[in-house]
């Protein structure tokens, strides 16, 4: 419905003006010239407004003066549309009479009879329908006037519409026909009257569903008598499998499932999940519904498609009293779900006490495994349901039962700290040590989640502060690694060992540098941790510092001995991976306590080359300032200042020809320029020529000097084959070599050359194939 009555803006004069009812008002404006048909910003004319209102002497004035009848709003609403919702029966005679459309749509194909039937406007409807209004029409989601009429339960206007001719039994394009409206509605003397007049009560709608499951679900007596007083049947199934007393059942509508079994409901049936209408009664808690069914035969213990038995239900949502009414009609309180848990478990795990209690009493057995290996303690423990856990012990739970990653309740209570938990389970015997899958204890899992006073409670009760997990790991190195500074005090004042390797040679100062965590890191030293420690990769905590960045722990490492000039297995220092990350202020930091800033790592690469790599000019800036060499090669034979300008780095390339670096090495160790993604040298060369012109620093003498020596490079001739071959034979060049020289040649031209030049490529290769990669 697209009616949404609203008071216009007042600035459109005539508008307001009908839409009050001035007549006066609207005589004087018309009178000046006032358009009567004008559109406001809904696109709505003083006629839509004063049809609304019901203003039929404004309305009168307006037809008079050409005002059009049929005029289209921004939703094709028309004016006697507005007169049909609001009921106003002199307006819509007026509007009719001077040749409003009686079956016009508006944007969603809802006529003025359906405003009418929807706000149940009777004499409206009884007008409509008099001069030729269908009542038949459908709307954009198939609906007529007589399904809005029986939805709100308007007896009149249905009456009046069966009496024109509509249909009784029309589907909706949900294929609800009015029967299931006013059932769903329960609006008996609609139901009554439809039926009257021919409605099929077995109507299925595209869930498969009747009137009768409407109106069980809803609770509505009288309506579902009425429908089985007419042959609707009661055991109808929906898609779903669902018969009517499911969705009693389901909602607790008592009086409803009373009269469905009283008619013969299968109080058995099964829906697709293979639930009984007892399951559902059972888990909502509805011990009178559950004591109807039960006593009309319902299956005590029937199973659903995950194996739940109404008691699973019922014990899942902790109703007590559904509960006892099951088991003492027979209901088995150890029957195993697909899952092997049994209603305790689900009690357990919600920290139902109450229904606990009532299981254990009627011989529920309290070390039942399920699929994972858990009891009912492990799930107790796990959700910190304390007195659950205390029930379950004093009535034989094993605290030390391992479930199938070997975690005992110990560590489910140590990792969500609940001291009161541990302390129980803790003083009932339950092992402080117990190594899980992954070989931690409950301390791990203290540690690892900062939980101080659980930490406590395990040190206190014997807990070994050194033990191992898989990884090698103490409880020091999680707690280190999380920045958990009171734990780490705790374990170290309890005799934790601060230099532990785990299985990468790590110790916990190790994660603790590499997290940032400067407090811990004090701590750790403090207690005498070696600051140079090599890792696997033979790297010290500063390596880690460096690489993240951080300063604080940088100065706390230095000024407690580090090495700044520690090579690890790339033999990099940290200042090489503070310039990799272009970390300025430590790497100012480490050249200022002697880090060396020409270190060749085992690519020949010194901090600079990284710095420009990166494009970091203020690192660049700093390590050239401190002597760093600015045309150091690496193992390609390529400088700093060729990295920048591979990377396109403009500022840094910018300030090493600034620093007199130089352009470019006359050969790579392969024998010839890296051509750095072009195609040829001679690319590479002009690309490079079109950069500098592009820099407009030309009247620099260091760029002139590069201006001449690439036009020289980019415009010179290129090498031929044979002088190539020579070249490589000189320098008794290896395959790699050879290859690297040959890619980019015309094939066709290598060929020719290679008849040519047979017996030199031989001599190249050694008497092997010759194969050119293209």
């Amino acid at each position: 419905m697209l009616i949404n009555p609203i008071e216009p803006s007042r600035s459109a004069s005539l508008h307001y003006a009908a839409y009050r009812g001035k007549l006066s008002v609207c005589e004087q404006l018309i009178s000046n010239g006032a358009n009567v048909n004008t559109l406001d910003n809904l696109e709505r004319t003083p006629l839509h407004y004063a049809a609304e209102q019901g203003k039929s002497a404004v309305c009168k004035q307006l037809i008079s003066n050409g005002a059009k009848v049929n005029a289209l709003d921004y939703c094709n609403v028309t004016p006697l549309h507005y007169a049909a919702y609001r009921g106003k029966s002199a307006v819509c005679k007026q509007l009719i009479s001077n040749g409003a459309k009686i079956n016009a749509s508006d944007y969603y194909n809802v006529t003025p009879l359906h405003y009418a039937a929807y706000r149940g406007k009777s004499a409206v409807c009884n007008q409509l329908i008099s001069n030729g209004a269908n009542v038949n029409n459908l709307d954009n989601i198939n609906k007529t006037p007589l399904h809005y009429a029986a939805r709100i339960g308007s007896v009149d206007v249905c009456w009046l519409l069966i009496s024109n001719g509509a249909n009784i039994n029309a589907f909706d394009e949900i294929d609800w026909t009015p029967l299931h409206y006013a059932a769903d509605q329960g609006e008996l003397a609609v139901c009554k009257q439809l039926i009257s007049n021919g409605a099929n009560v077995n109507n299925l709608d595209n869930l498969k569903r009747t009137p009768l499951h409407y109106a069980a679900k809803q609770g509505e007596l009288a309506v579902c008598k009425q429908l089985i007083s007419n042959g609707a049947n009661v055991n109808n199934l929906d898609n779903l499998k669902r018969t009517p007393l499911h969705y009693a059942a389901k909602q607790g509508k008592l009086a409803v499932c009373n009269q469905l079994v009283s008619i013969g409901a299968n109080v058995n049936n099964l829906d697709n999940i293979n639930k009984t209408p007892l399951h559902y009664a059972a888990r909502i808690g509805s011990v009178d519904v559950c004591c109807l069914l039960i006593s009309n035969g319902a299956n005590i213990n029937a199973f659903d498609e995950i194996d739940w038995t109404p008691l699973h239900d019922a014990a899942d949502q902790g109703e007590l009293a559904v509960c006892k009414q099951l088991i003492s009609n027979g209901a088995n309180v150890n029957n195993l779900d697909n899952l092997k848990r049994t209603p305790l478990h689900y009690a357990a795990k919600q920290g139902k006490l109450a229904v606990c209690n009532q299981l254990i009493s009627n011989g529920a057995n309290v070390n039942t495994l399920d699929n994972l290996k858990r009891t009912p303690l492990h799930y107790a423990a796990k959700q910190g349901k304390l007195s659950v856990c205390e029930q379950l012990i004093s009535n034989g739970a094993n605290v030390n039962t391992l479930d199938n990653i070997n975690k005992t309740p110990l560590h489910y209570a140590a990792r969500i700290g609940s001291v009161d938990l541990c302390r129980l389970l803790i003083s009932n015997g339950a092992n402080i040590n117990a190594f899980d899958e992954i070989d931690w204890t409950p301390l791990h899992y203290a540690a690892y989640r900062g939980k101080l006073a659980i930490c406590n409670q395990l040190i206190s009760n014997g807990a070994n502060v050194n033990t191992l997990d898989n990884l090698k790991r103490t409880p020091l190195h999680y707690a280190a690694k999380q920045g958990n500074l009171p734990v780490c005090k705790q374990l170290i004042s309890n005799g934790a060992n601060v230099n532990t390797l785990d299985n990468l040679k790590r110790i916990p100062l190790h994660y603790a540098a590499k997290q940032g965590n400067l407090a811990v890191c004090k701590q750790l030293i403090s207690n005498g941790a070696n600051v140079n420690t090599l890792d696997n990769l033979k790297q010290t905590p500063l390596h880690y510092a460096a690489k993240q960045g951080n300063l604080p722990v940088c100065k706390q490492l230095i000024s407690n001995g580090a090495n700044v000039n520690t090579l690890d297995n790339l033999k990099q220092t940290p200042l090489h991976y503070a310039a990799k990350q272009g970390k300025l202020a430590v790497c100012n930091q480490l050249i200022s306590n002697g880090a060396n800033v020409n270190t060749l790592d085992n690519a020949n690469e010194t901090p600079l080359h990284y710095a420009a790599r990166i494009g970091s000019v203020d690192v660049c800036k700093l390590l050239i300032s401190n002597g760093a060499n600015i045309n150091a090669s690496n193992c390609f034979n390529r400088t700093p200042l060729m990295l920048a300008t591979n990377k396109k780095h403009v500022a840094v390339t910018e300030y090493f020809v600034e620093n007199k670096a130089v352009l470019l090495k006359e050969f790579d160790f392969l024998g010839s320029q890296p051509l750095f993604g072009h195609k040829t040298e001679k690319d590479m060369y002009l690309s490079m020529l079109t950069w500098l012109v592009k820099q407009r620093t030309l009247e620099v003498a260091q760029t002139r000097n590069w201006f001449w020596k690439l036009c020289s490079l980019a415009f010179k001739k290129t090498n031929t084959l044979k002088s190539i071959c020579r070249n490589l034979i000189r320098k008794d060049a290896s395959h790699v070599q050879v290859c690297y020289n040959f890619e980019g040649f015309n094939i066709p031209e290598v060929l020719k050359n290679y008849l040519e030049f047979k017996e030199e490529l031989q001599i190249l290769f050694g008497l092997k194939k010759f194969s050119v990669r293209k």
